[in-house]
């Protein structure tokens, strides 16, 4: 691992904040699911040096460091030598490897409901940040989605941009579902936008 890189996540671990141990276990899951335990023993290992718990020492309610999941995406997308899009497609596909999301899922009847609860959803998982319910328009199909006050780094929002995508994807029963981050403060911009679309 280069220098650059392990002096990054050691900057995250330190940011000030927490997130529930799902948001570090399903991305490890992710993982073991795609390319077996031996790889994601191999990444818990890098995971270690930085003090980061391994998949099974998690507890998924527990609070963590919001920086481990951070430096948790970090190492996984330098270990498999990942652009944005990998990351991104990670996202798409973790609400369906959360045990919290598949016991909600039943309770997401409609993009509007999704669309008002998501606030609060946010809160039960991250206490940095705040998540606003910016616009919806079910003629045009789209949301905006907004991320205020969250600075960690750029790849949170490649993962949360696939990872709310899905969740809409719920919701429509469609597949053709895709985001774009249209605002990032990574960037110069006030917050973070997601603009959510589907056919």
């Amino acid at each position: 691992m280069k220098e650059e890189l392990s002096n990054e996540i050691r900057r995250v671990i330190e940011i000030k904040g927490e997130c529930r141990g799902v948001s570090i276990e399903s991305p490890l899951s992710y993982v073991e699911l795609n390319y077996g335990k031996e790889k994601l023993t191999e990444v818990e290992a890098s995971l270690k040096e930085f003090g980061i718990p391994s998949k099974k020492e998690i507890r998924t309610l527990s609070k963590y460091p919001i920086g481990y999941m951070t430096a948790t995406h970090l190492i996984i997308k330098d270990f498999f030598d990942w652009d944005n899009k990998d990351v991104e497609k990670m996202g798409y596909t973790l609400p369906q490897l959360s045990f919290i999301v598949r016991t909600l899922s039943r309770y997401f009847i409609s993009a509007e409901r999704t669309f008002q609860e998501a606030p609060n959803y946010w809160k039960k998982h991250f206490t940095l940040g705040n998540l606003t319910s910016v616009e919806i328009n079910m003629d045009e199909k789209y949301l905006i989605l907004r991320i205020e006050n969250y600075e960690t780094n750029p790849i949170d929002c490649a993962l949360f941009c696939g990872y709310f995508s899905r969740m809409i994807s719920y919701t429509i029963r469609s597949e053709s579902v895709y985001g774009e981050e249209v605002k990032c403060s990574h960037k110069g911009d006030e917050y973070h936008d997601f603009i959510i679309r589907w056919k």
